[in-house]
């Protein structure tokens, strides 16, 4: 199955609605209520979907066991040195939060610069940040995962993954080298808007650019603004919180029972193979409207992804294979049948 979003993440909502259509055809009833929240906008923000939907729950006073969303996969291929499948369940994500940097300073001529134009002033702001990222750091799922993986793998691997005591420094300098792993060590930094100048002979009186992060566990919004401020170090560059889809770390869920028991066994079930171990979603989902609605929220999409899958997913020729979308159907059918059971806490 071909096009945007085959993977993430109408492909999952399809799964998802076959699951419950094929439980109730064939007489289900849950022992215990369940709910299907499905929004249209997560990719901006949720702001008009899922918030929405927990803005209503609460004023019902509706709170769940557990929640469940988009999030991680069954990743083949993808963890080095191990050849088994990994299924890493994301028990939190990672804040949100874009920040705009505005300079000014005086236009005119471009044939008669000044030493420092606002360009350069913006441009030696994000230079900085990109030069000085916030500190890596190994958290609790993090660590949890690669004691778990490192007895999958070769020596040389396992005796640094197995000593994090000793060797957390030397795992934290190569885990930043890579886009991919950096990304679980440390809270990110990534320019994405740039904006100065509308003409090729004046000199722009305003600069700005927008610089989004994603802040790891243990993080906040408070603590990025403070670092953010320091590491510029000049007042002549305006930092200002953008509102649109702000939001904290979310806290951990719980890996020893309810939701996590659930999806374990049910995943035992479908991918045998598979280790399975805790995670951070590195992305935004719209759980994070759903905080305070339920003690634990999971994110997980049941369905095997290659290393050459990743790069399709808001990307080109994005698509998921017919065989994969069928075992997300039953692996969903078994979440919804344990989840449902009554003694399900």
């Amino acid at each position: 199955m071909w096009g945007r979003g085959a993977i993430d993440d109408k492909g999952s909502l399809v799964c998802l609605f076959e699951a419950f259509e094929s439980l109730l055809a064939e007489g289900f009833t849950p022992a215990r209520s369940i709910w299907f929240a499905s929004g249209f906008d997560e990719e901006v923000g949720g702001r008009q979907g899922a918030k929405k939907i927990a803005e209503e729950l609460r004023a019902r006073g509706i709170t769940f066991a557990w929640v469940l969303d988009e999030g991680g996969i069954v990743g083949q291929g993808i963890v080095p040195y191990v050849e088994r499948p990994v299924a890493s369940i994301a028990i939190s994500e990672k804040g949100y939060l874009s920040l705009e940097l505005t300079t000014h300073a005086q236009g005119g001529h471009a044939s008669m610069p000044p030493r420092e134009t606002a360009i350069g002033i913006l441009a030696a702001a994000i230079d900085r940040l990109e030069k000085n990222p916030l500190p890596a750091r190994l958290t609790p799922p993090l660590q949890t995962a690669l004691d778990v993986l490192a007895r999958e793998m070769p020596l040389g691997p396992r005796l640094v993954l197995s000593n994090l005591w000793l060797t957390s420094p030397l795992f934290l300098r190569g885990a930043s080298e890579r886009a991919e792993t950096n990304a679980m060590v440390r809270t990110t930094t990534a320019p994405t808007i740039v904006q100065g100048g509308i003409k090729d002979n004046v000199l722009p009186s305003t600069a700005r650019a927008v610089v989004n992060f994603r802040i790891l566990p243990g993080e906040s919004i408070a603590t990025v603004m403070g670092y953010v401020q320091k590491t510029i170090a000049d007042d002549r560059v305006v930092v200002t919180k953008l509102e649109r889809s702000l939001s904290e770390p979310a806290p951990y869920s719980s890996t020893e029972h309810g939701g996590y028991e659930v999806l374990r066994a049910s995943l035992g079930e479908f991918f045998p193979d598979a280790i399975i171990v805790p995670g951070v979603m590195n992305g935004a989902t719209d759980s994070r409207h759903f905080q305070g609605l339920a003690a634990d929220i999971y994110r997980f999409l049941p369905t095997v992804l290659s290393k050459s899958d990743l790069p399709r997913i808001h990307g080109t020729d994005e698509r998921a294979s017919v065989t994969d979308l069928a075992t997300t159907v039953r692996a969903y059918r078994r979440i919804i049948q344990r989840g449902a059971a009554a003694d399900t806490h």
